[in-house]
């Protein structure tokens, strides 16, 4: 379009040669091939398992058996409390099945605030904030905590909310290999006796080590 956003603009007379057509998830080849070596193996596909029915915080009925949930995250059990159960209808038929949008741009319900009242009144503190999710919580709280001049280490099995949260409150800079590799080299004579691998930043310095195994 023109400057003034009314006319079309015509093309070149000579256009660029398009790019050759491609599959746009051929990238993920390699991916595919390494799942597939594992399916091979005889592990099983994790996405291939179904609950059909959950029974209780910590079970569930799969290929028609009681199996047990090793890996729930209903840590408090109450996904079956009948408090919990109820409230969630009541909330269903005062406020329908929907958020209705972000808090900052359709505001805040009244039970949002009611909740983050009653976790300042238990825990004595000024301010409280719930998330909707784990991802957020990390996100929104190490972003916050972290600050220039001060070490994050961390586990290289974290989750990824969490070195995304690092990095949004230390983003890379262009710092010299010699800095990382020399901080690198003093983080692991702190950590030498670790077995796991790890990553440390400083500032907006990153820097990381495998331990021996």
């Amino acid at each position: 379009m023109t400057d003034a956003g009314l006319t079309a603009e015509a093309l070149p007379e000579h256009a660029a040669t398009i790019a050759p057509e491609r599959d746009l998830m051929s990238k993920f080849d390699g991916l595919i091939a390494e799942r597939q070596a594992l399916l091979d193996s005889g592990i099983v596909d994790p996405f291939a398992i179904v609950m059909e029915q959950v029974k209780s915080p910590t079970e569930a009925v799969i290929k028609g058996k009681s199996t047990i949930l090793l890996g729930t995250y209903n840590y408090m059990g109450m996904t079956f409390d009948p408090d919990v159960i109820q409230a969630g209808k009541d909330a269903l038929d005062q406020f329908g099945s929907g958020t209705n949008g972000s808090r900052m741009l359709n505001g805040t319900f009244r039970d949002h605030m009611e909740v983050e009242q009653a976790l300042r009144d238990f825990y004595g503190t000024t301010g409280a904030i719930v998330f909707s999710t784990g991802y957020m919580a990390n996100l929104g709280m190490i972003s916050t905590l972290a600050g220039k001049g001060e070490y994050v280490i961390l586990d290289a099995d974290s989750h990824a909310s969490i070195y995304v949260a690092v990095r949004r409150a230390m983003p890379r800079s262009s710092a010299s290999a010699t800095t990382a590799s020399r901080i690198s080299t003093s983080a692991w004579g702190a950590c030498r006796r670790s077995r796991a691998s790890w990553w440390c930043w400083r500032a907006s310095i990153r820097c990381s080590a495998t331990s021996p195994r």
